[in-house]
């Protein structure tokens, strides 16, 4: 960097060479690419089956994206975020970040007048909230058994059967159409639970007696009017109940058939089909859900008139900008704002559509229409990946293979960007010859680059491997599209592979192939000829080492790799281990010992524990790094044959970046790649995401002397400063200069620096050097001057003092410092701060 001075370069460029430590040290976890949509305009946004909608007091929409497992907030700008789950199915995370937490079919939401989110978390049997200040997760309601206890106790200690729609009234309490256990239960705020409608028999019974005694058929929905009645989605029962303040229920809209009829005519006439959601406006009117008919009926005040005001009864195309009720839409929830506006969650569509109030017009509020994929030409972590597995990289750009979007994708690693490479997201073959980004690609896995830049991938259920050129042209490099048994010493094109699932290019111009289901490693030699280098095609045990690979029967082969000497490595995945093919020879790399619980970090490769190694790759120094799916981490064969981990903990889950990656979770990895000097990223395939493994560095910045103040990455603070910094990271020290010390000192700081921190040691000290100055002060009695004037000098510097007469006047003598000295010159010595008084007379 221009305009550095010796010591600042000193600061940067000797840490530009360190490689991955060997020692264990700690690393941090962050998400490079994935886990979105956040933060982005609603119709870019990718998510799955949207579920129940609610809008918040200030406006926000909130809706549940039941196959994402995830809870979405469209503020008034239209952005949509998440705000609970992480998008992996299970139950995980009370008392930390909502979304970090894991959820199992959220179904309905609701906000309380606080700004508190309630998700009725259907398959875990709970009812959890997220807290408006800390963003933190808890269950209120529900221990995760369906079952049907605790009425009149703790809603926590009570049991509920697959929660769906929830609802507030105006005292706060809170309501829970508790669906399989066919009753609406009610929270109230000192979180005793009671059941307020509902016998637990499926069936249809007790209109005009207390609803409590009435049976309910999987309600669904619930909303409250302005005088206190609750409203019932008895989906099941295909009826609108009706509970009044006095507790007496009756049947509101729907004649108790799944029919579609009754427009222009009263509520009780009207047929509906397995009713969702409910909804009150201000005026009264109800909506509901018609999900049956695909539609969205509104009745009148009183049992009043009932309308389509959306949907046609088809699910497609959807069309925005028409007449809603003319238009396609499914209605699993709906919504209606302060001003009319209706929100539909139009499940089947993975949208959420909204009717305007004023024109009737229907619009995309939110959703792409595409379950999992999103953010292209975006920020990287904004964007929706669907298992993520092969991973290649060339140092300035990461290339995925977002194999369930049937894509390839690149990440700029410099700007965070990632754009479409190749696929049009079709399962299926096409577009040899032309460009990529046009061609359909079926389920891509494995990636490699070879050293022109070429991208070879392994395209998995077109039984193919293809090639993309750096100018973006895609071809068929081996394999006839037709899984099978191919032969040997032809041309690659011509022989048939059966789900090969890696590639790996080496620098000559072979590249090698992990041709799954036909149990072997086959290699393409520069020329296209191909060739059997390991398996016989039938799978068996581990072979001995030293065994012919070519005469060895194999395990399913994962994945390939090749080293810098040529040595082939794969990983066998029927037998847990990773090989190694050396002068045609096969031995075991790593794997076949161990156990879950004893994993073999620090032991021999030979001996350690893989669950199920999947992809590989290579460090600088030599080292293999195996992505262990089934056992949930990524793990390094060391350039010594030890082992050791690099992330993960063994348990499949999320929970969040940050320190240390070996103390967070991962979801099945599936992919690998390495960017030096030690920059790990991993396919974190069930999860979504891409993450980034790096050393984390334990700073200590000090002064000389100590307690003075630095600016560090903008941040002033006075020394000693404590930081941990990512390695490679670059970080600003500026020094504010000058400062003051005690009265007549001050201090003198350097140019700003800038630290590369380096992958290790651990523990790092920074010491910035200040230059001490103490204060001269120099005055004269009247008739004369002196040769120096008040200010500031070095420490331990010397000041020759003069005085100097004016004509008629004598020098007489000195005060201060120079008080001791006979002669007309002093030198004063700067190791304190020093005053210098110069005497003059009269001269005669």
């Amino acid at each position: 960097m221009s305009g550095m001075s010796n010591k600042t370069k000193l600061l940067t460029l000797g840490f530009l060479v360190c490689a991955w430590p060997v020692a264990a040290q700690t690393s941090i976890i962050r998400t490079v690419a994935g886990g979105g949509p956040d933060g982005v305009p609603g119709g870019q946004a990718s998510f799955s089956q949207t579920g129940a909608v609610t809008v918040g007091p200030d406006g926000t929409v909130y809706f549940t994206a039941r196959g994402t497992h995830r809870v979405f907030a469209m503020n008034t700008s239209g952005e949509v975020r998440p705000v609970a789950g992480s998008g992996v199915k299970g139950f995980t995370g009370d008392g930390g970040p909502a979304l970090e937490a894991s959820l199992n079919d959220p179904f309905g939401v609701a906000v309380d007048a606080a700004g508190n989110l309630y998700i009725s978390d259907a398959e875990n049997h709970r009812i959890r909230r997220v807290d408006a200040a800390t963003g933190n997760i808890s269950t209120i309601a529900g221990t995760g058994s369906g079952r049907y206890t605790g009425d009149g106790g703790p809603a926590a200690a009570a049991t509920l059967y697959r929660p769906y729609g929830l609802a507030f009234d105006v005292n706060g309490n809170l309501f829970v159409a508790d669906s399989t256990n066919n009753v609406i239960r009610r929270i109230a705020p000192d979180g005793v639970i009671t059941t307020v409608a509902g016998n637990n028999r499926g069936t249809y019974a007790g209109d005009g007696g207390p609803a409590t005694s009435a049976s309910l058929n999987s309600p669904y929905g619930i909303a409250f009017d302005s005088a206190g009645a609750m409203y019932i989605a008895d989906r099941s029962n295909h009826r609108i109940r009706k509970v009044a303040p006095d507790g007496t229920i009756s049947t509101y809209l729907g004649v108790g058939s799944s029919s579609f009829r009754g427009d222009g005519g009263p509520a009780a006439q009207a047929g509906i089909s397995e009713p969702y959601a409910v909804a009150v406006d201000a005026a009264g009117n109800l909506y509901v859900a018609d999900n049956g008919n695909r539609r969205i009926r509104k009745a009148a005040p009183n049992g009043g008139t009932v309308s389509t005001i959306a949907g046609n009864g088809n699910l497609s195309p959807v069309v925005d900008g028409g007449p809603a009720n003319a238009t396609p839409t499914t209605a699993h929830g709906v919504a209606v704002d302060s001003v009319g506006n209706v929100y539909i969650a139009d499940g089947q569509n993975h949208r959420l559509r909204k009717v305007d109030a004023s024109t009737q017009r229907i619009s995309t509020a939110a959703g792409n229409g595409q379950p999992a994929y999103s953010g292209d030409s975006g920020d990287a972590t904004r964007a929706v990946l669907n298992g993520p597995t092969g991973l290649a990289t060339d140092g300035k750009s990461l290339f995925i293979a977002d194999t369930e979007n049937h894509r390839i994708r690149k990440l700029d690693l410099e700007t965070g960007k990632i754009s479409l490479y190749a696929g049009t997201g079709e399962g299926n073959f096409s577009g040899d010859n032309g460009p990529a980004t046009a061609a359909r690609l079926n389920r891509p896995i494995g990636l490699s680059l070879d050293p022109q830049g070429n991208l070879y991938f392994a395209d998995y259920r077109n039984h193919r491997i293809r090639k993309i050129t750096p100018s973006g042209v895609i071809t068929t490099v081996a394999g006839t599209g037709s899984g099978g048994t191919g032969a040997d010493n032809v041309p690659a094109t011509q022989s048939a592979l059966y789900d090969p699932i890696d590639v790996a290019a080496d620098a000559s111009g072979n590249f090698y192939i992990a041709d799954r289901y036909n149990y072997k490693i086959r290699k393409v030699s520069a020329n296209g000829t191909i060739e059997t280098i390991a398996g016989t095609g039938s799978g068996s045990t581990t072979p001995a080492d030293g065994s012919t690979a070519k005469e060895s029967r194999i395990g399913y082969p994962m994945s390939v790799a090749v080293d810098a000497s040529g040595n082939v490595f794969f990983s066998d995945n029927s037998n847990r281990r990773v090989m190694r093919i050396t002068d045609g020879k096969l031995y075991v790399a790593a794997g076949g010992g161990g156990s879950q619980s004893n994993i073999g970090d620090g032991e021999a490769a030979t001996s350690a524990y893989l669950g199920s190694p999947q992809l590989l790759a290579f460090d600088d120094a030599g080292s293999l790094l195996i992505a262990d799916s089934f056992g949930n981490r990524v793990r390094r064969r060391n350039s010594d044959g030890t082992m050791s981990s690099v992330a993960g903990t063994g348990t499949a889950g999320f929970t969040g970046d940050g320190p240390a990656a070996t103390e967070r979770q991962l979801n099945a990895p599936s992919g690998v790649a390495f960017v030096a000097p030690c920059t790990v990223y991993v396919a974190d395939t069930a999860n979504n995401r891409i993450r980034l493994v790096r050393p984390l560095l334990s700073y200590n910045i000090n002064t000389v002397p100590a307690g003075l103040q630095l600016t560090v990455d903008g941040e002033t603070g006075v020394a000693s400063i404590a930081r941990q910094w990512e390695a490679t990271t670059v970080h600003t020290i500026a020094i504010p200069t000058p400062q003051e010390g005690e009265e007549g000192v001050r201090y003198l700081g350097p140019e700003t620096q800038y630290v590369t921190v380096p992958c290790g040691p651990e523990t790092q000290d920074i010491n910035i050097g200040f230059q001490t100055q103490y204060r001269l002060t120099v005055e004269t009695t009247e008739g004369g001057k002196l040769n120096v004037e008040t200010g500031w000098r070095d420490a331990d510097s010397e000041v020759e003092v003069k005085p100097i007469a004016a004509e008629g006047f004598v020098f007489q003598g000195w005060e201060g410092a120079c008080a001791e000295k006979g002669a007309d010159e002093c030198v004063v010595k700067m190791d304190a701060p020093k005053s210098v008084k110069a005497l003059f007379a009269p001269a005669g």
